[in-house]
């Protein structure tokens, strides 16, 4: 496929929006290797990483015309990557109670609700991203919301790499604490969010 270097992403995502294949051919070249990346923050496997690129992607074309262009690609592949997260999640916890409550109110849920309880999820992780100190929260920051490695972390903060390590592995039992004692409820539906907290 000839490269169309000179588009923007918002422009291939209005073409997209319009059903050009060619547009979204290119944006899966230029986005392909962010959104692996990202998932394997998720799942630690390069196969499944790949996978749910693929699954991401192809959800991507089939709700083409929901797009706005004028959003930004990366923010809307990476809501989309955390979203089927929380879909596998729940597909492997079924038999949980858990689970079983949430498909009972589920039966007739639309795609619309989901997403919304996505969002309570994700604000609850915010706010316990919020009680973090303030270096903490730069890191988890920078590596699971800008999708940042450990060393490119380390040189834009002037620490070192285990420092990063530390701060990630703290956050994670901090964030793990948050929810224990403030969302019990909220936990199960809420861990697939902090996956990336290793």
């Amino acid at each position: 496929m000839k490269r169309k270097a000179t588009e923007t992403n918002e422009q291939l995502l209005e073409k997209l929006r319009l059903g050009n294949t060619a547009a979204f051919q290119e944006l899966y070249v230029r986005m392909r290797s962010k959104v692996i990346g990202f998932s394997y923050k998720f799942l630690r496997s390069q196969e499944e990483a790949k996978e749910l690129t693929q699954e991401v992607f192809v959800k991507l074309w089939e709700n083409r015309e929901k797009i706005e262009p004028s959003k930004s690609i990366e923010s809307l592949l990476f809501v989309m990557v955390r979203y089927s997260m929380l879909d596998a999640w729940k597909r492997k916890l079924r038999h949980d109670n858990f689970l079983e409550t949430q498909k009972r109110a589920e039966i007739h849920h639309d795609s619309t609700a989901q997403y919304i309880d996505y969002q309570e999820c994700h604000a609850i992780l915010t706010r316990s991203i919020e009680t973090l100190p303030q270096q903490a929260q730069k890191v988890y920051r920078l590596s699971r919301e800008e999708g940042l490695s450990h060393q490119e972390i380390a040189d834009q903060l002037q620490i070192s790499t285990n420092t990063v390590s530390n701060h990630i592995k703290k956050s994670m039992r901090q964030i793990r604490a948050y929810y224990n004692n403030s969302y019990p409820e909220a936990f199960g539906c809420i861990l697939c969010l902090v996956l990336a907290l290793i």
